[in-house]
Order: C-alpha cells, then sequence, then structure tokens
C-alpha cells in the first residue's frame, strides 16, 4: 500500500469520527435539555409547594388570609403586612415561573398553572375593589 492511500483511509477514517462525534455531542445537547427541563419543573413545584406550607406552618396566617382576601378593607395593619407578604412571595414565584417559561426549562402547563393561581390571588374581589378604590 502507498503512502497516499494510506493517508485517504486515514482521511474517511477522521471524517467518519467527526461525523459520530457531532452526533453523540446533539444527543447530548437534547439529553441536557430534558434534564435541565425536569429540574426547571421540579424546582417550580418545590417552591409552590413551600409558598402553599406558608399557610399551614406559619400559625394564624390563614385566618389572617382568610380576613384579608373576604374583606381587605376591616384587615388591621399587621393582617395587611402579612396578606401582602404572602401575595408578594406569590408574585415573586410567578415572575421566577416567566423567566423558567421563557428560558424553556419548564413546560407550558406548569407556567399555566402557576400563573393562573397569581391570578386567582390578585383577582380575589374584596383586593380588587379594595385596589380599584385606592
Amino acid at each position: 500500500m502507498k503512502l497516499s492511500e494510506l493517508a485517504a483511509i486515514g482521511e474517511v477514517v477522521g471524517g467518519i469520527a467527526v461525523l459520530i462525534t457531532l452526533l453523540y455531542l446533539a444527543y447530548q445537547l437534547r439529553q441536557t435539555a430534558v434534564i435541565e427541563r425536569t429540574a426547571g419543573n421540579r424546582e417550580l413545584l418545590s417552591r409552590c409547594r413551600d409558598w402553599v406550607e406558608l399557610t399551614t406552618t406559619n400559625p394564624g396566617l390563614a385566618e389572617v388570609l382568610r380576613k384579608a382576601l373576604s374583606d381587605w378593607g376591616s384587615a388591621t395593619p399587621e393582617e395587611k403586612e402579612r396578606a401582602n407578604g404572602w401575595m408578594l412571595s406569590a408574585a415573586l414565584q410567578g415572575e421566577t415561573a416567566l423567566y423558567m417559561w421563557r428560558a424553556g426549562l419548564i413546560n407550558e402547563a406548569s407556567y399555566q398553572g402557576f400563573i393562573g393561581v397569581i391570578v386567582a390571588v390578585a383577582s380575589t374581589p374584596s383586593l380588587s375593589d379594595y385596589l380599584s378604590r385606592s
């Protein structure tokens, strides 16, 4: 075998190796995207669980929320502050969901579900009436 024939075989083998490497990298990128999306969904659900647990782990918060969200005007300043903190936490989680959704880290259903919760909190009749009068 001549040197030129060996060089040609080497080029073919090198080309095949490059093609296999590119295919493997594409597969790895796809796998990484799936892993990141799964981790994003898990993180969002964990944050949602933590937000919901605020009402069970903080004594009296559930009652404060019932009062503030049913009749905002009659809530004391302290009750309004506690309710505002809870609602701010919800809004920040919604913002996180938005950024994660834009980055492709969470799916559409998770994003829409969380935004629906935020809208439901924000559109509580008593709170909406109070804010429209302010």
